[in-house]
């Protein structure tokens, strides 16, 4: 039987779509704040975190052998890696101290939905496969 919870490419596209929300979530608030004196931009740092933790164990001797530098390290737990929401705290063009830049936050939005939209059809791919080889094939 398949234990869901322990594969990795589900977990990582889990996270990846939980960190993705989030990220919608932070630059709709930058975008309200845009005309708040003070105000500093928030961005979500997933990304280089995730990859922080699968390069952090280059080594794998004595472990099973990756075919492919692409692959995902055996060991990586991918549980502990979380989305950390992070302050900007940049100096501003603007007299009144907010670095909010419009045009920016609005690619980032337009980012965020395209990895968003592929992340969902990564996932059903993923449970498609499983389902199908559930079904034999049928």
């Amino acid at each position: 039987m398949i234990n869901f919870g322990k594969d990795k490419t589900i977990s990582i596209l889990t996270k990846s779509m939980d960190a993705s929300a989030l990220k919608q979530r932070v630059t709709s608030n930058n975008i309200a704040n845009i005309n708040t004196p003070g105000y500093k931009r928030e961005y979500v740092d997933f990304e280089s975190r995730l990859s922080e933790a699968i390069n952090k164990d280059r080594d794998l001797k004595g472990k099973l052998y990756r075919t492919d530098e692409k692959h995902f390290p055996l060991n990586v737990n991918i549980d502990k890696i979380q989305p950390m929401v992070k302050t900007d705290k940049s100096t501003s063009l603007r007299e009144d101290g907010n670095n909010v830049d419009l045009d920016m936050e609005l690619a980032d939005l337009a980012e965020n939905t395209i990895r968003y939209n592929t992340l969902t059809e990564t996932a059903i791919k993923k449970y498609s496969g499983i389902k199908n080889a559930i079904r034999g094939g049928r």
